[in-house]
């Protein structure tokens, strides 16, 4: 609800709920656009993902943790 909606894959009705959702409540639609904006321009954007994939080369060259909290090569 931060940034997005999550639907269960493959599940129509789910997706329709959040669909639904979205199309009756758009001042939390517009909220989670620029939240998701910022997200994308802040984290998930391609220096990160190049930083982020070189650490993780590394640490499992090395056998360590993955060490990647979030973002790109993070877990969740």
């Amino acid at each position: 609800g931060y940034n997005g909606l999550v639907f269960r894959s493959g599940d129509v009705a789910s997706l329709t709920e959040k669909v639904e959702w979205l199309l009756c409540h758009p001042v939390e639609r517009a909220q989670m656009r620029l939240n998701a904006l910022t997200t994308m321009r802040t984290l998930w954007n391609p220096h990160n993902a190049a930083v982020s994939l070189m650490k993780l080369i590394d640490n499992i060259s090395q056998g360590s943790a993955l060490g990647i909290d979030e973002g790109p090569c993070s877990e969740t």
